[in-house]
């Protein structure tokens, strides 16, 4: 079984917090991490037709067992798929308002939009958030089933139960993405043709890694922008994709102001593509954009296992010099250019070098994350680290990059 690392930052805000919600992508681990960090908590899935018509009828005598007020020696609880009926945070609220003992209650959910505007109305100040990604590579590599080349990493992803029983990554995700499709998305947003979103869907793993055009993709898509806007949105809602923002330095320059789109996990994108093997893989034309992605989502894990906001964003001013991702630390902007070959070339550095230019002091450490398998000593101020590296440039001890 995969040791998570948000474990352990779980099991400390439940030192903290009076209720702990997990968020994550279907598949992602929720309910083991849940059942693992609190061993001794009762599990009620709200998934099981019984216990959500239970919780819907009668919210406090669902709550009840649970109850210090009623059974002083009561364990804790994991209510598992929240967002199917997230009108008992409601009656939560008043409940942990009264009883205030830390990590007795413990959610999870899918549905990320849904969960976190009810726990903003219901449960502010009383619950800590945490958002459990698709694994990381040392988090597969502790369980011996990290993937050995970058190819292997886009084709297969990170999801924990097609890495430990390597299961058929093709058949995998299109039966994951008909699912997720099919079951969350429907009860986010209102989707009258199905065939239509489905279709978005595959449009947006083509753009993926690039600036969205929603005019474009509404074109394309044949909906409004309006319609474009409102599915973007569910698809974050449903851990399918993010957005990264640009940064908003502008150092003199006109920035492109709209975000670049990217999956939760690359090997969704792969799937919606059509690619097949990961033969396929080195030669597709998106190879670059799906590494960079790849990249992105690691990086981003790092944070979020930490409980963190991943403090990261792009740089691209109008003439289209670009910075792939923009790390904020300690007061320091951190750039990090992402190249999927595997031979470091001397051009991959201008930008860079045009950006560190450009910001002068506010300028931390340069990173160059190469396909490549070796660590290499680049120009002044640049590290250059290769593909399966990119989680250690964050020392989570030290809350910052190496």
């Amino acid at each position: 079984m995969i040791q998570r690392t948000l474990l352990r930052t779980a099991q400390q805000w439940a030192a903290v917090f009076r209720v702990i919600v997990i968020t994550g992508p279907r598949q992602s681990g929720k309910t083991t991490l849940a059942q693992q960090a609190f061993p001794k908590h009762h599990y009620v899935s709200l998934e099981n037709p019984d216990q959500r018509l239970l919780a819907q009828s009668d919210p406090r005598g669902f709550l009840a067992p649970f109850r210090l007020a009623y059974q002083p020696q009561a364990r804790g609880v994991i209510l598992d798929e929240i967002q199917r009926c997230p009108e008992l945070l409601s009656y939560l609220q008043e409940i942990v308002d009264r009883e205030q003992q830390p990590g007795r209650w413990i959610l999870t959910g899918s549905a990320h939009f849904h969960v976190v505007e009810a726990v903003t109305q219901s449960l502010a100040g009383r619950a800590g958030l945490l958002e459990l990604m698709t694994c990381s590579q040392a988090e597969l590599a502790q369980e011996g089933v990290e993937s050995s080349s970058i190819a292997e990493a886009l084709f297969s992803g990170a999801y924990p139960e097609v890495k430990t029983k390597k299961l058929p990554p093709l058949m995998w995700y299109q039966a994951y993405l008909d699912s997720v499709l099919e079951r969350d998305l429907r009860q986010i947003v209102e989707v009258r043709n199905l065939d239509a979103f489905q279709r978005f869907v595959r449009l947006c793993a083509g753009r993926v890694g690039q600036i969205v055009n929603r005019s474009s993709l509404g074109a394309d898509a044949g909906v409004s922008s309006e319609t474009v806007d409102r599915w973007l949105s569910a698809l974050q809602a449903a851990h399918i994709i993010f957005l990264l923002r640009p940064h908003f330095q502008n150092f003199g320059k006109r920035l492109v102001k709209s975000p670049k789109l990217y999956f939760t996990d690359p090997a969704l994108a792969v799937s919606l593509l059509g690619i097949r093997e990961v033969g396929q893989v080195p030669t597709h034309p998106l190879r670059g954009n799906l590494f960079e992605n790849w990249v992105l989502c690691e990086l981003r894990r790092t944070w979020c296992n930490a409980g963190e906001k991943p403090p990261m964003w792009f740089w691209r001013d109008q003439r289209g010099t670009e910075i792939d991702c923009i790390i904020e630390q300690d007061g320091a902007l951190m750039p990090i250019e992402i190249k999927s070959g595997q031979t470091v070339a001397k051009d991959w550095f201008k930008s860079l070098q045009l950006w560190q230019g450009y910001a002068g002091a506010q300028s931390g450490p340069a990173h160059l994350i190469y396909g490549g398998d070796t660590a290499l000593s680049g120009p002044q101020q640049v590290t250059i680290s290769p593909w399966h590296e990119t989680g250690t440039l964050f020392d989570q001890n030290r809350s910052r990059l190496a």
